[in-house]
């Protein structure tokens, strides 16, 4: 049950960043289609990448539910930094584009762009990718009907993810901003992977005593 909690409130945090980056990039790209394609090709190339990269690390792992923690905590800090990371590389940005004398409406500040919206988010959505694969063999490892329960997870995660798109897109953005937004969904996260680690701290004391 409470591993079932804790995959919804990643779901939900994974959501509320991805309508974040959605809302926060299109002001930088212009256009929110543009936007729209760069959050979603990268969000999902991200995730292939990560349960790729990290389902390998994970058999390779002595303690997988440790991996998992690390990787909400990262997470979590990233995204806590992402606004201002990328508010300081926009400015950066901007003198590169001034010094060049680039064209604002030209295909190479466009494709800049792009680049720079891509790269600022792939470091975090390979670290989301992980998490499921990592969590699933940890589970491999603690459940015996395997099966049936990874089913029940992925279905809370997606539940989740449903739940953070609609509480950032109909409340939290329009209440708090997206900096404040973000920082919820970061908290979240941190919550997550600090509760891994004390799972695994009890593991490791039982093992212990025993």
């Amino acid at each position: 049950l409470l591993i079932s909690i804790l995959f919804l409130l990643s779901g939900i945090a994974g959501l509320m960043y991805q309508v974040v980056w959605f809302k926060h990039l299109s002001y930088f790209l212009g256009n929110t289609t543009y936007s729209q394609v760069v959050v979603l090709s990268t969000f999902m190339g991200g995730l292939a990448i990560g349960s790729w990269w990290w389902g390998k690390k994970a058999d390779e792992s002595e303690n997988p539910l440790k991996l998992a923690a690390y990787l909400e905590i990262s997470i979590a800090l990233y995204c806590l930094f992402y606004i201002p990371i990328f508010d300081g590389i926009k400015i950066i940005f901007i003198e590169l584009v001034k010094s060049q004398g680039w064209p604002s409406d030209g295909n190479m500040v466009l494709s800049l762009k792009f680049l720079i919206c891509s790269l600022t988010l792939l470091f975090p959505t390979i670290l989301m990718g992980g998490t499921i694969p990592i969590l699933v063999r940890y589970l491999s490892n603690h459940i015996s009907d395997i099966g049936k329960n990874i089913s029940i997870l992925y279905f809370v995660n997606s539940l989740g993810a449903v739940f953070g798109s609609i509480l950032a897109g109909f409340y939290l953005i329009q209440k708090i901003g997206l900096t404040s937004t973000v920082f919820v969904g970061a908290l979240m996260d941190l919550l997550v992977g600090l509760v891994f680690l004390w799972i695994v701290h009890l593991s490791n004391r039982k093992a212990y005593n025993t």
